[in-house]
């Protein structure tokens, strides 16, 4: 099942904090997606920002969690990041931050 947490927030967040520290998620054996600057890609699931001014906030955060996949499971790293590259940009496109 794929589990997905939007953050509003006024200063960029540290992601590498987020991503291990179960703050929002744990998302393990992160490391740097290819995709976009701050975006971060896990075994497990995978977290990233961009700058988006609305209402809520100055940065818009999306982390997503597969929660069926084992923490040391990494055969979903190449899916995940894939999924990412559609799903991130189009949430931005949709709230208008791209």
């Amino acid at each position: 099942m794929l589990e997905f947490h939007f953050y509003w927030a006024n200063d960029a967040p540290d992601l590498e904090r987020l991503a291990r520290n179960n703050e929002p998620l744990g998302v393990t054996e992160v490391r740097n997606g290819a995709v976009v600057k701050d975006m971060l890609i896990g075994d497990n699931g995978a977290i990233a920002t961009s700058p988006c001014r609305t209402q809520t906030g100055k940065h818009f955060t999306l982390a997503l969690q597969v929660s069926e996949l084992r923490a040391d499971d990494r055969s979903r790293r190449t899916e995940i990041e894939d999924f990412m590259r559609s799903y991130f940009p189009a949430t931005l496109k949709t709230l208008h931050c791209s």
